[in-house]
């Protein structure tokens, strides 16, 4: 309805508006722990920690390696820091949720037995806990994989979180964008 349209664009609207407070928070102050505190938050919106929608999910990812990561070489580490304590966050949570997970696979690999389980793509999601689990975890992984385009040192990080033992989900959702990461890096650095 118009005013249920209405009122999702208005939050929108303050979101936007919080998101650029964020910003000017983490330029304009001289406190170390503000500045570090609204990275932290805008980190937090960018790779899923802190709840929102997608479209400000997506303007927080851009916000923080845009404008954050880039212009302001003081704030680099933190960006990285945040980053980086979000997705040992996410592998935690993926190794806490294996067993759940390979049990819902198994579960759901029971009821589609036959050929067309054979054809699936390896990357995609063999049940619904996998699913959910998948869209948790691609968020924090994509935030570094932006972050691994301006600075490639941090792709062995990457590899390192996503690759702990049971975190397979996280692994699952890091090879599943590794394509766009590959891309990026390819037409930044030729």
């Amino acid at each position: 309805s118009a005013a249920t349209h209405a009122a999702k664009n208005a939050a929108e609207k303050r979101a936007n508006a919080a998101l650029l407070m964020l910003r000017d928070a983490a330029f304009q102050f001289d406190t170390t722990d503000v500045r570090k505190s609204a990275v932290e938050c805008a980190v937090g919106l960018a790779s899923g920690r802190l709840a929102s929608s997608a479209s400000i999910s997506d303007h927080a990812l851009k916000l923080t390696v845009n404008k954050l990561f880039t212009k302001n070489s003081g704030l680099e580490d933190y960006v990285v820091e945040a980053a980086l304590s979000d997705l040992e966050e996410a592998a935690s949570t993926a190794i806490a949720q294996h067993d759940d997970i390979e049990k819902a696979n198994k579960e759901a690999e029971a009821k589609e037995a036959g050929e067309s389980a054979l054809n699936k793509n390896p990357l995609a999601p063999r049940s619904d806990a996998e699913k959910q689990a998948l869209d948790r975890m691609r968020r924090p992984a994509v935030l570094l994989m932006a972050l691994c385009v301006r600075r490639p040192e941090l792709i062995k990080s990457l590899f390192t979180i996503s690759c702990k033992e049971k975190a397979d989900v996280l692994s699952k959702a890091v090879r599943a964008n590794m394509s766009k990461l590959a891309r990026a890096a390819s037409k930044k650095h030729g």
